[in-house]
C-alpha cells in the first residue's frame, strides 16, 4: 500500500467522522432549541474540515488512479463554497 493510498484513507475516514460529527451536532440543536432556524457556528467550522478533508482525499485520490473520482472532489468543493457562504451570511446577519 503506497504512502498516498494510506494519506488519502486517512483524510476520507476524517471527512467521514468530521460530516456524521457536524451532522449530529446541528441534530441536536435543532432538537434541542425546537427550531431549525439557527445555524451554530460550531457545525458549520466542523462541516468546513470535513468538506476540506474530503476535497484533499478526492484530489490525491485523482492524483493517484485518475480521474473516477473527479465527482467527489466537484462535490466536496462545492460544499465548503456553500459552508463558507453560509459562514458569512450567519455572521453578517447576526444581531
Amino acid at each position: 500500500m503506497s504512502n498516498l493510498l494510506i494519506i488519502s484513507l486517512v483524510f476520507g475516514m476524517t471527512s467521514a467522522t468530521f460530516v456524521t460529527l457536524g451532522f449530529t451536532y446541528e441534530s441536536y440543536n435543532v432538537f434541542k432549541s425546537k427550531s431549525s432556524e439557527t445555524l451554530s457556528g460550531g457545525s458549520l467550522g466542523l462541516q468546513i474540515v470535513a468538506a476540506t478533508s474530503g476535497a484533499i482525499c478526492a484530489g490525491i485520490n485523482i492524483f493517484n488512479s485518475g480521474i473516477d473520482n473527479v465527482p467527489f472532489l466537484i462535490t466536496n468543493i462545492s460544499i465548503l463554497i456553500n459552508l463558507i457562504a453560509l459562514t458569512v451570511m450567519k455572521y453578517k446577519y447576526t444581531i
